[in-house]
């Protein structure tokens, strides 16, 4: 791989950025390479406004991405889940429960495939290249 690529498409150029980054001489610093995986951490969600919220509970609009048993990126694990049809019957809103008090705008629902998925990387393995930078 000759220079820095501009978009990361396998765990190969992740690899490369992060021992550029380790270099002194390449012009890309730690920082910027923290950055572009904490990117990759977050496209793994699905950031879902709420539209009311109370205690644990939150209403979103309708997100088919949402199931009981998921782990949300900000509000902890949804344990209950409704769905709210409007006139026609079609989903509007979904009603969550939550482990947690809601305190966000939005609450983040894990995407079904993720940024980190299509490179070929997990969560664990971007944390652990963090870990490397720091």
């Amino acid at each position: 791989m000759k220079g820095r690529p501009h978009v990361i498409k396998t765990k190969q150029d992740l690899q490369n950025l992060v021992s550029m980054a380790l270099a002194a001489t390449s012009g890309i610093t730690k920082e910027e390479v923290i950055t572009a995986i904490d990117g990759i951490i977050a496209a793994g969600y699905i950031k879902c406004p709420v539209v009311e919220a109370s205690g644990h509970e939150a209403k979103i609009r309708y997100c088919s991405e949402a199931a009981e048993g998921k782990t949300t990126g900000n509000a902890g694990t949804i344990q209950k889940i409704e769905t709210v049809e409007d006139e026609e019957g079609k989903p509007e809103f979904t009603l969550l429960t939550l482990s947690r008090n809601v305190t966000e705008e939005y609450i983040q629902i894990p995407a079904e495939v993720t940024e980190a998925d299509r490179i070929g990387v997990t969560e664990e393995e971007l944390n652990s290249f963090k870990e490397v930078l720091k």
